[in-house]
């Protein structure tokens, strides 16, 4: 409508680009959730932000914004990808880089009456990556392909707020520093965008490392430790909280470093925290092969004669002594239950002790079963008809049920607990019993008294329990994986060589073999390289075993030979003869040890 009063006054003049301006923003403000958002127009001394937007969370308003940048345009062409080409001015990007919260560029449409939108960092990295630092043009063309979909405005609310948590978390880290105090300063931003100063991490691991060792959080431990830097020193707590970490995590390099830094202070520790410092770097240094097998026994000997070495080397200690006393099996036994009884008794609430305990027990009793059976077989082997109908296989049949159930036992009690690293240490115990269990019974069943050797492979029933175990390492060695224990990946494949190879399957054996290798030289596991060759080159269990046997057997032949006797031993023995020398079986554990666990 003509107004002839206003026909002839100076007043400014409207542009069509104006006009698209407001429309745009006033349809832009209407996609905005006020439950959400509050929209606040950029009115003085607009330097190129057209709208600042604060966040709401909850009805409460938090200071947390966002910046937007509108553009309009008419109509446009599109490019052959669907994007939408708009020049920007070159200072705009980097001014809008600049604001401490994100910011975006908003283009209009106004065809099609949609509007599109560009993060304005990925603009900018697009201008970085094309003409970098300098000879940068006055425009810079933005390529819209988003559409502004509710979906891209939850995006925007979830980054401005984690953008604003994390400045407000960074905050009380950002003061000034007394120029007096020249210890060097950090701060790290973790993943989930929380902030730490190299100080909180520190004291951190000093209140709480010891209950992580405990849970196995050797990854978080290690975690922390990265983000720690930089740090001009750190309390000897921290050094040997993270090296212990570090060596379960087969870093040992990194281990041996800050191991050797707790070293330093060890006068700092209670005795049983520096017998457990000396003991781990001692085996951190004999896996790297820095000293050998003898020199790594003396000087863990010479650890086991500390004082108040605390239940995990007291029981390491146990171990050892039964394991280098002599005498008889019965009375070695029984003293290592004894020896075991007192140390959970006085660690009666520590649950990671007695799954320990109970498992190193099992590999004891599981020595003394092997050779108890290996001493009552010698008297019938190959002399029997029906090796299965023998009193002494009847006997060993249900011993080793027991043993299963024992073994089982602990293992359901690691579970439960949540011991995942335990409960797998036991899992591979189960499988290294089967192999030792098949081996066994493959030789006591098929020994040929004439050649005094076994000639004939494993059963098909065997061969299928073997390659079964076989398959079950695959995912015990997953755990450790997991865990990073490739100390224990090494063991656990090594039984898996020694079953594939029992079964025949020599391919796959040579398979498990190369990995082992492998895993030695990733990790510099120099110390076990000579155990790597002994058991590639005839150093199975089953191999070891059936040499040391047969070259008893052939004692005991040699001894009868030499008194004439020699008739006898080739002989099968007559049923009334076998059930009288049956009557004299022994077994040296009369009673299995009674595990309690703590509720």
């Amino acid at each position: 409508m003509r107004n002839p009063f206003l026909d002839g006054m100076p007043l400014p003049v409207s542009s069509t680009q104006e006009d698209l301006e407001t429309i745009s923003k006033n349809k832009l403000s209407l996609l905005f959730d006020p439950a959400l958002f509050e929209i606040r127009e950029e009115l003085k001394r607009d330097k190129g932000v057209d709208l600042v937007v604060e966040l709401k969370h909850e009805g409460r308003y938090t200071n947390f914004r966002f910046i937007i940048q509108l553009k309009s345009t008419s109509s446009i062409a599109t490019n052959r990808d669907g994007s939408i080409s708009y020049p920007v001015e070159v200072s705009n990007v980097h001014y809008l880089v600049n604001y401490g919260m994100p910011s975006y560029y908003i283009l209009y449409e106004h065809s099609s009456g949609k509007f599109y939108l560009e993060y304005v960092n990925h603009v900018y990295n697009n201008l970085m990556s094309k003409y970098g630092e300098s000879k940068q043009p006055k425009q810079f063309k933005v390529r819209f392909s988003k559409p502004f979909t509710p979906e891209l405005m939850q995006d925007i609310y979830r980054q401005t707020f984690d953008n604003g948590t994390l400045l407000r978390k960074l905050m009380p880290h950002l003061k000034v520093q007394d120029t007096a105090i020249k210890q060097q300063k950090g701060i790290v931003i973790d993943g989930d965008n929380d902030v730490y100063s190299v100080e909180q991490n520190m004291a951190f691991i000093e209140q709480f490392g010891f209950d992580l060792l405990n849970h196995a959080a050797f990854l978080r431990i290690v975690e922390i430790e990265q983000r720690t830097h930089p740090r001009t020193s750190a309390p000897a707590i921290f050094n040997l909280v993270c090296g212990v970490a570090y060596y379960q995590r087969s870093n040992l390099f990194k281990a041996m470093e800050l191991l050797k830094l707790a070293q330093q202070e060890i006068t700092s520790f209670s005795p049983d925290i520096q017998s457990m410092l000396t003991y781990t770097l001692t085996h951190a240094k004999y896996l790297l092969g820095m000293m050998d097998e003898q020199s790594f026994k003396s000087a863990i000997s010479k650890v086991m004669e500390f004082d108040n070495l605390g239940s995990f080397l007291e029981l390491e200690k146990a171990n050892k002594t039964f394991l280098d006393s002599i005498g008889k099996d019965r009375d070695r036994i029984n003293a290592f239950y004894k020896t075991t009884e007192q140390v959970l008794r006085e660690d009666q609430n520590n649950k990671s002790s007695h799954v320990m305990a109970y498992a190193q027990l099992l590999h004891a009793e599981s020595k003394i079963l092997v050779n108890d059976y290996s001493k009552n077989v010698v008297y019938i082997i190959g002399r029997v008809k029906d090796y299965g109908q023998t009193k002494l296989y009847k006997a060993w049949t249900a011993i080793e049920a027991e043993y299963s159930k024992r073994l089982k036992t602990v293992f359901d009690y690691a579970f439960h607990q949540e011991n995942f690293l335990g409960m797998t240490n036991l899992g591979m115990d189960k499988m290294h019993w089967i192999y030792t269990r098949t081996f066994l019974n493959h030789i006591f069943s098929n020994w040929d008294k004439h050649t005094r050797t076994v000639d004939r492979p494993v059963s098909e029933t065997d061969k299928e329990s073997l390659l079964s175990a076989a398959a079950y390492i695959d995912k015990l060695s997953g755990g450790y994986e997991a865990l990073y224990h490739n100390e224990n990946l090494v063991s656990a494949l090594s039984t898996k060589y020694e079953l594939l190879h029992l079964a025949g399957h020599l391919q796959e054996a040579a398979n498990t073999a190369e990995r082992i290798r492998e895993i030695i030289e990733a990790n510099d596991f120099n110390g076990l390289r000579n155990k790597y060759h002994e058991l590639v080159n005839g150093g199975t269990g089953y191999e070891t075993f059936l040499q040391s046997f047969t070259a008893h057997l052939d004692n005991i032949f040699n001894a009868a030979k030499a008194c004439g006797l020699e008739q006898y031993m080739l002989e099968d023995i007559p049923a009334e003869s076998l059930v009288s020398m049956e009557e004299d079986l022994y077994w040296s554990i009369e009673k299995f040890y009674e595990f309690s666990f703590p509720e």
